[in-house]
């Protein structure tokens, strides 16, 4: 019975996993902005995998014009094509499509356009923990003295015990 439970069980994820990757099998390309994030006036490179044809268009409302994607000299087996946009001045600041033309097929990618790049490092605090971790070190070794004093003398004390 329960190698009639195990038979099923092992069925159906193999029948799921092979669902789950279908559309790759099919042919299905995709659509990659390198950076994901931009702001006006930068510019990205596009990339659409899957693509059967030498070349292949690529638009958007966010970048100034169409471009043509063309394939790498290096890349045999992806079948990647690559350009580069520029990102609008009149762009605003949002998520914009962009629809990638690749012999007969669409694909469909993302970019993000924002006012600005953020600066300096992460928000984590103005320092002020700082100047407490060094006596907070300095406890904490005070303490693992004091333990290993305490235990040095524990030992002795027991081993004079045992002679006495």
């Amino acid at each position: 019975m329960r190698f009639k439970h195990l038979a099923a069980a092992s069925a159906a994820s193999a029948i799921t996993a092979l669902g789950a990757v279908s559309p790759a099998w099919a042919g299905s390309g995709s659509v990659f902005v390198k950076p994901h994030t931009a702001m006006a006036g930068d510019r990205v490179t596009v990339v659409a995998t899957d693509c059967d044809t030498p070349t292949a268009e690529a638009e958007s409302p966010a970048f100034t014009a169409p471009i043509t994607l063309k394939k790498r000299d290096d890349d045999d087996r992806h079948r990647a094509l690559t350009g580069v946009a520029t990102i609008s001045d009149d762009a605003t600041p949002g998520t914009w499509k962009i629809q990638v033309e690749c012999g007969g097929e669409s694909f469909t990618g993302w970019v993000t356009v924002v006012t600005s790049e953020p600066s300096g490092g992460a928000a984590t605090g103005d320092g002020a923990s700082q100047a407490s971790m060094i006596g907070g070190l300095g406890s904490g070794a005070s303490l693992a003295a004091a333990g290993t004093g305490l235990g040095v003398l524990a030992l002795r004390r027991r081993r004079a015990g045992a002679r006495g």
